[in-house]
C-alpha cells in the first residue's frame, strides 16, 4: 500500500489538524491510513510539511479545496492527480514530480510559484478556470505539448521558462485572455506562439530564445528589455500601438526581415542589434533612436525616420548595406552613429536647423559619404563643429 512519510514530530502536528478538519476522534495508524483520511477532508492544513508525500504514491484524488506549499514536492512516483474542487495550488506543491503525467483541476483559479516546476513528464495542461499563473509554475516542463488557459489574464515571471521541446510534434497553446506577460515567462519556450490579442505588457526577456516565426501584439503598449532577444527564427514583428521599444528587445533576431511600429516614438539601446536579415523598418512617428539600436543590421539598405530628432551613438554602425537614410527632423547625431556604414551612404538632413554631430559619427566613410542638407544651411553646416572636417561631402538637398 502506498504510504506517506511523516516524521514523529510532524505526525502529531499534522494528524491533529487533519482529525480536527475531518471530525475524526480515533487515532491514525502511522502511516498507512494517512492517505485515506486526508481524502476525506476538504482542505489540507496550511502547515503541511514539505515531506508529507513519499515516493510510493502513484495517484491522488481528492475533494480538497486547496493544496499547500510543497505538499507533493519530489514525489517521484506520482503519475496522476485529480482534485475536482481545488481552487488554489500553492508554491512548489508538485515541484519535481518527474513522472507526473495527468492532472485535473477543473475549478482551480490560482497556481502559485513553482507549483509544477520540473514536472518533465507532463504533456498537457488544461485549467478552464485559472486566472493567474505564478512565477516558474511550469518552468522546465519540457514534455509540454498542449496548454489550455482560456480565462487566464496573467503569466508570471518564468512561468513557462524552457517549457516544451523543439521535438514535440503536438503544438496547441490557448491563452486568449492574457493581458500581462512577466519577465522570462516564455524564455526558451519550445512551442509555437499563441495568440495574445489582449496582451498589453511584455516583461524583460519574456519571449527570449523562443522559436516563433511571426508575432503580432495588436494592443501591446509596453515592451521591456530583451523581450524577443535571440529569437533566431523570427521573421516579422507587428506592434500597431506600441509607443516604446525596450533595449535589446529584438537583439540577435538573425532572421527578422520586417518590422512595423506605426505608433512607436522611442527605440532604446541595442533594440535591433545584429538583426542581420532586417531589410524593412517602418517608424513614422519615432523621435528618438537609442545607442546601437540598429548596429550590424547588415541587410538594411534604406531607412526613413520623418519625425526622429535624435540618433544615438553607434545607432547604424556597421550597417554595411545602408545606402540611403532620411532624417528630415534630426537635430542630434551621436558619436560613431554611422561608423562603417556603406561607403556610398547618402544621408538626407533636410530640417531647418543644423544638426549637432558627435565624435567620429561617420568613422571609416568620411571620404565617401554624401550628406544632403537644407539649401539655406549648406554654409552653416560646412563651418559647424565636426561638420567642417567633411565639408566637401555636404551638398544642398
Amino acid at each position: 500500500m502506498p504510504q506517506y512519510v511523516v516524521t514523529d514530530n510532524e505526525m502529531t502536528r499534522v494528524a491533529n489538524a487533519i482529525r480536527s478538519k475531518a471530525g475524526i476522534t480515533t487515532s491514525l495508524t502511522y502511516p498507512y491510513d494517512f492517505i485515506n483520511k486526508i481524502n476525506n477532508i476538504t482542505e489540507k492544513p496550511t502547515d503541511t510539511p514539505n515531506n508529507l508525500v513519499a515516493t510510493g504514491i502513484t495517484s491522488f484524488s481528492s475533494t480538497m479545496t486547496a493544496i499547500g506549499s510543497y505538499a507533493f514536492a519530489n514525489c517521484q512516483s506520482l503519475r496522476s492527480v485529480s482534485c475536482s474542487l481545488c481552487y488554489s495550488i500553492s508554491m512548489s506543491a508538485f515541484y519535481y514530480c518527474d513522472k507526473l503525467k495527468d492532472i485535473s483541476f477543473p475549478k482551480c483559479q490560482y497556481i502559485y510559484a513553482g507549483a509544477f516546476e520540473m514536472c518533465r513528464a507532463l504533456k498537457s495542461i488544461d485549467f478552464p478556470k485559472c486566472k493567474s499563473i505564478g512565477s516558474a509554475a511550469f518552468s522546465w516542463c519540457t514534455g509540454l505539448a498542449v496548454i489550455s488557459l482560456p480565462v487566464c489574464t496573467y503569466i508570471g515571471e518564468g512561468a513557462f521558462d524552457t517549457a516544451g521541446s523543439p521535438n514535440v510534434t503536438i503544438k496547441s497553446v490557448y491563452m486568449p485572455e492574457v493581458t500581462s506577460v512577466a519577465a522570462y515567462a516564455f524564455n526558451g519556450f519550445g512551442l509555437d506562439l499563441p495568440s495574445f490579442s489582449k496582451c498589453k505588457y511584455i516583461g524583460r526577456a519574456a519571449f527570449a530564445h523562443t522559436r516563433f516565426e511571426s508575432i503580432s501584439f495588436p494592443v501591446c503598449t509596453s515592451l521591456e528589455r530583451g523581450a524577443f532577444s535571440y529569437c533566431t527564427k523570427l521573421l516579422t514583428a507587428t506592434f500597431p500601438v506600441l509607443t516604446s521599444i525596450g533595449g535589446s528587445a529584438f537583439e540577435y533576431c538573425s532572421k527578422l526581415t520586417t518590422v512595423s511600429f506605426p505608433a512607436c516614438k522611442s527605440i532604446e539601446s541595442n533594440a535591433f542589434y545584429n538583426c542581420s536579415a532586417l531589410t524593412t523598418v517602418s517608424f513614422p512617428v519615432c523621435t528618438s533612436i537609442g545607442n546601437g539600436a540598429f548596429t550590424s543590421c547588415s541587410a538594411l539598405t534604406s531607412v526613413s525616420f520623418p519625425a526622429c530628432t535624435s540618433i544615438g551613438s553607434y545607432a547604424f554602425a556597421r550597417c554595411s548595406a545602408l545606402t540611403t537614410a532620411s532624417f528630415p527632423a534630426c537635430t542630434t547625431i551621436g558619436p560613431y552613429a554611422f561608423q562603417s556604414a556603406n561607403a556610398n551612404l547618402k544621408l538626407y538632413l533636410l530640417g531647418n536647423k543644423v544638426a549637432t554631430m558627435g565624435y567620429q559619427a561617420f568613422y571609416a566613410i568620411y571620404s565617401t559619404v554624401t550628406i544632403y542638407v537644407n539649401s539655406s544651411l549648406v554654409n552653416s553646416y560646412k563651418t559647424a563643429t565636426n561638420w567642417a572636417s567633411i565639408s566637401t561631402r555636404i551638398y544642398a538637398g
